[in-house]
């Protein structure tokens, strides 16, 4: 949010020069403008920088901790479903490794804290006693904000990536954009298909097998 307040007032500082400069143009005008979208174009460069970094550390956190969320799920279809994402993250951070090979720059320095507390909390959920659909239903739902947020961070930084003109970076971030948007499709869909479960399954009761074995397994996951 600060990075769009800032490119916005940037974009409006550049606007008052120039309405300045129709109302009484000179060569000043003309070098104060040229400066003012020189200042711009860097401005927005480094804010772009960032969101690329930030994207790169988020998919990087994914791999690192999704093989976990992985062997947690108790259902084969969300297991499969993180295992794809996690294959995903792996393509995301090699795209992105490109694009930060074509600006010459590193993709280090950043960190995304809202995938970090994200995951945290995924990983929370995996220790607690919950039934296995209710285990499910919270990493499909804490999956499924992680992808809001990466649909909405993809699609700024490859705004400013047209801004600048960066051929691979459109192109790559179009493309991992429009694959985020479908797996969000599918998470979706997984989660219809949980509640659709869990619907079924009785409340549990304090001595129930059912809900000792969640509670087992869940803590065992926990603590590998």
């Amino acid at each position: 949010m600060n990075q769009r307040r800032e490119a916005i007032g940037y974009s409006l500082l550049f606007h008052w020069v120039l309405n300045g400069c129709q109302r009484a143009p000179s060569k000043d005008c003309s070098i104060l403008l040229s400066r003012g979208r020189q200042v711009i174009a860097d401005q927005l460069k480094r804010i772009y920088v960032e969101g690329l970094r930030i994207l790169y550390n988020a998919e990087n956190q994914l791999m690192k901790e999704l093989p976990r969320m992985a062997k947690a799920a108790t259902s084969e279809e969300l297991s499969v479903r993180l295992t794809k994402r996690l294959e995903q993250a792996k393509e995301h951070v090699a795209s992105l490794e490109k694009i930060f090979t074509a600006i010459k720059m590193s993709p280090r320095g950043e960190r995304c804290t809202r995938t970090e507390h994200l995951i945290k909390e995924g990983l929370q959920m995996i220790g607690k006693h919950l039934l296995p659909e209710q285990l499910n239903g919270e990493l499909i739902t804490i999956m499924q904000s992680i992808e809001s947020q990466e649909i909405a961070g993809y699609g700024w930084v490859g705004a400013h990536a047209r801004f600048l003109k960066e051929d691979t970076g459109i192109f790559l971030l179009e493309k991992i954009l429009e694959e985020v948007k479908v797996t969000a499709e599918t998470w979706a869909q997984l989660s219809d298909r949980n509640i659709a479960m869990v619907t079924k399954v009785d409340p549990p009761d304090g001595g129930s097998d059912q809900w000792q074995k969640a509670a087992i397994a869940n803590a065992g996951t926990a603590r590998n």
